[in-house]
């Protein structure tokens, strides 16, 4: 019996009854699609914060390099301070001794020296690495003494208007 036919001998109200339920049911499965969306999207924006946070927290150079303070000297007119400090990556990183010449109240970076960077020397100063001595000439002349046997890896002429000069002990 073609679908036109029995659709006819189908009484009213079993036809207004399935097309009830049909849109009843159409609705309830496109509240709960909605309300899962919904869930979804909460939970994937929740996800993605999340992540961005984790790429945030590896490549924060803090998290994975320490520093460790030996010495500080601040230069006779009081606008620059030398420091001298320890800075580790970790431990594939040898302890190194670093010196940056920075404003009177800036505080020492999670990075390299910006005049001075040494590792592999014999004697160790307070900070572990090797060690050294730092002594303003005048307010625009610092002057750097460090160990014969120390690996130096960057000696710097002048910085932020401040000559340097440097000796071995």
């Amino acid at each position: 019996m073609p679908f036109a036919e029995r659709a006819k001998a189908t009484p009213t109200y079993f036809r207004a009854r399935s097309a009830a339920l049909t849109v009843n049911m159409m609705s309830i499965i496109l509240k709960t699609i909605k309300y899962l969306g919904m869930a979804l999207l909460v939970v994937g924006i929740i996800f993605l914060a999340r992540c961005g946070y984790q790429i945030y927290d590896v490549l924060r150079t803090e998290n994975m390099c320490g520093k460790t303070m030996g010495y500080e000297a601040v230069s006779p007119t009081g606008t620059h301070k030398a420091v001298i400090y320890e800075f580790n990556c970790g431990a594939m990183d040898p302890f190194s001794t670093q010196i940056s010449i920075l404003s009177r109240d800036e505080e020492i970076p999670y990075s390299h020296g910006n005049v001075f960077g040494a590792s592999r020397g014999e004697r160790r100063g307070a900070w572990n690495g090797p060690y050294a001595e730092i002594e303003w000439i005048t307010s625009n002349h610092l002057h750097i003494k460090y160990i014969k046997d120390t690996s130096v890896h960057h000696m710097a002429k002048e910085v932020r208007g401040v000559k340097i000069t440097s000796e071995t002990l």
